[in-house]
């Protein structure tokens, strides 16, 4: 997947032109609540998270996993390890936008969820924590979210990119 080899590049805006393009093709072709199209939308999502991203670029990510989350809810239920990973990359994207009110609670559900179904010391399970940690810290100190975009790196994004390969977000 050419997109997805250049999205971590500096050839970063043609990876978001890619995936946009092959969104939109499904949106349009199959229906915004196929699974295909909520499976590019996730990887669009994702995508547009990727550093450098803007505060702008983590709207539109958030929005995005919005329905990624909503579709898999529907589809696999509320707490189904992928529906859990939606509600995660949303709350992710809320928070690096400058929304940690709306954040905290997506980041709390993931962190419990994993919790018990990883235990404490798995690796998803401290990426979750973290962020929560960040998001609420931010929220108390009245942080905006291009600090927060701009000071994550993108190696947690690419190994939680990595174990759904070709389900970015289906």
């Amino acid at each position: 997947n050419l997109a997805a080899a250049e999205s971590g590049s500096r050839l970063r805006q043609e990876a978001l032109g890619l995936y946009r393009e092959v969104y939109d093709h499904y949106r349009t072709h199959n229906g915004p609540d196929n699974p295909l199209t909520m499976s590019y939308a996730g990887n669009l999502a994702m995508c547009l998270m990727y550093k450098p991203c803007t505060v702008i670029d983590c709207q539109e990510a958030a929005q995005l996993w919005q329905a990624v989350h909503d579709h898999r809810a529907k589809a696999r239920g509320e707490q189904h390890n992928s529906t859990i990973d939606a509600a995660y990359w949303q709350g992710q994207a809320l928070s690096w936008s400058g929304q940690h009110a709306a954040a905290v609670p997506l980041l709390q559900k993931a962190l419990a969820h994993r919790q018990q179904q990883l235990g404490p010391r798995h690796e998803d399970t401290v990426l979750a924590e973290t962020a929560l940690h960040s998001a609420t810290r931010a929220l108390l100190e009245g942080n905006s979210g291009e600090a927060a975009a701009s000071s994550t790196t993108g190696k947690a994004a690419a190994r939680q990119r990595k174990k759904q390969p070709g389900d970015g977000a289906s």
